[in-house]
């Protein structure tokens, strides 16, 4: 549903997968190159995914840190 609105509205998408990995440069690279202030992640919920809400929150703290790190320097 969030990915359909975004594309409805033309809104940037970036859809990720973490039990495939997540990049943390290609994602820090589209938030610095499409100037997002607000984020919306969705996903999940751990009911139907066992573990997610840790894997999102750890993967998550760590993009946000480099992220407000960068922010800072432009």
């Amino acid at each position: 549903l969030t990915a359909r609105i975004a594309r409805r509205v033309g809104r940037p998408l970036l859809a990720c997968d973490p039990e495939r990995g997540l990049d943390q440069d290609s994602m820090l690279a589209w938030l610095l190159d499409h100037r997002i202030r607000v984020l919306n992640c969705a996903g999940p919920r751990e009911s139907a995914a066992p573990g997610i809400q840790v894997q999102a929150f750890e993967s998550l703290s760590a993009l946000f840190a480099v992220w407000s790190a960068r922010w800072r320097m432009s």
